[in-house]
């Protein structure tokens, strides 16, 4: 990392949930993405949950994520709300990517919500993965030659061999 950038790309974790009864308690886990970078980019974030329930369970659960995006000193924070419901039996895991375009990026995951039906333990695994859809390093480096003056983007060798585009002229 540099001091351009502070960036945590995603990490995982789990919920234990135990028997019987609702499943109410406030959750909060780690900040599971922290991306910054100085100035907006449009950041590919990829929600994945499995949740590891018995085959006799019936609840439908919900997890919600609290995002938070922010632009300078603008930020707002809103929730990313996904609702787990068995089908035959059996609940799907859940892979989603959004395109969220900010300065600021943070992702936690707040609460897991339902009335558990069985006294099992269960358990229920979350994972949260971000990366810039531009590639701000490249940019960077060509914005300091150029302020710099060491070159001026013709000169640095930006473009790949062979690109050359003829002078624009308008059809009379």
């Amino acid at each position: 990392m540099t001091a351009l950038d502070t960036l945590r790309w995603g990490d995982t974790g789990d919920f234990v949930i135990p028997g019987t009864g609702p499943e109410t308690t406030p959750r909060v886990s780690k900040q599971l993405v922290q991306a910054s970078w100085r100035w907006p980019l449009t950041w590919a974030v990829q929600f994945n949950m499995v949740p590891n329930f018995s085959a006799t369970e019936t609840a439908t659960f919900v997890a919600t994520f609290l995002v938070t995006v922010g632009v300078g000193q603008a930020t707002f924070t809103y929730p990313q709300v996904y609702t787990f419901a068995p089908a035959a039996g059996v609940y799907s895991p859940i892979r989603d990517q959004q395109l969220i375009p900010a300065e600021n990026l943070q992702i936690i995951l707040t609460s897991l919500t339902g009335v558990k039906t069985t006294t099992t333990q269960e358990n229920f695994a979350f994972a949260v993965f971000a990366a810039p859809m531009t590639e701000p390093h490249a940019m960077t480096e060509l914005l300091e030659e150029v302020r710099g003056g060491r070159a001026r983007p013709r000169e640095n060798g930006w473009m790949p061999e062979g690109f050359n585009p003829e002078p624009l002229e308008y059809r009379r």
